[in-house]
């Protein structure tokens, strides 16, 4: 038996979300107060909310199946919504020369 227990491999999402610097600089400064990284504070915080809200926990009863397939979509259609195209075209006379202005 190892001495260190194996990581826990999870799947993770990254959220494009902005907060007021003040909350940043306090999640990490607890984050360092605790000896853990930004995302791991963030996490526990909202692990430690969502757990303790009655309200939710007897919404997501009532329309847990629902909302998680109605998340699960959106997710799926945002996640490929800013995906560039890919064709197996091949390009014209002229395209492969065509630099870009904006590069």
């Amino acid at each position: 038996m190892p001495l260190i227990a194996k990581e826990l491999r999870i799947e993770r999402e990254t959220l494009p979300f902005r907060l007021p610097k003040e909350l940043a600089t306090k999640i990490s400064l607890y984050a360092r107060f605790i000896d853990s990284s930004r995302d791991y504070v963030v996490a526990r915080i909202l692990e430690y909310v969502i757990g303790r809200d009655r309200e939710f926990t007897a919404w997501l009863k009532e329309h847990g199946t629902d909302a998680a397939q109605a998340l699960a979509s959106t997710d799926a259609v945002r996640r490929h919504a800013g995906r560039p195209r890919t064709t197996t075209a091949q390009t014209t006379a002229g395209e492969a020369d065509h630099v870009p202005a904006h590069r």
